[in-house]
């Protein structure tokens, strides 16, 4: 069975961002963070709280909210390791918002 063309181009999209900058720096700073099954443990739970109290929290709440809970993790993002992951993980995901931005507005989509 042969590739269509959108499939073609999906695969040389996935290919550009595997290559990207931002990407590498995040598997490189992921498979250091994983190397201690603790650390990422904490970096996933760290990850998984910050979702959900800002998608549930009220926007009233929500700068005390984050206020305390940057507070409660200050000491803990000292590690380089956390840093590294976190600000790997912030540089991929504002690339990734980027080029969907970008597709979503050449396609007219509303």
């Amino acid at each position: 069975m042969q590739k269509s063309d959108m499939e073609k181009a999906t695969d040389k999209y996935i290919a550009a961002l595997q290559k990207s900058d931002e990407y590498c720096n995040y598997a490189d700073a992921k498979a250091k963070a994983k190397e201690d099954p603790v650390l990422w443990q904490q970096i996933c739970d760290y990850r998984r709280k910050r979702y959900e109290f800002q998608n549930l929290t009220s926007p009233e709440e929500l700068f005390d909210r984050v206020d305390a809970f940057e507070r409660d993790y200050r000491e803990w993002k000292k590690d380089f390791k956390v840093m590294a992951f976190l600000d790997a993980e912030l540089a991929f995901c504002r690339m990734m918002q980027e080029t969907n931005l970008r597709i979503v507005d050449a396609m007219d989509f509303e």
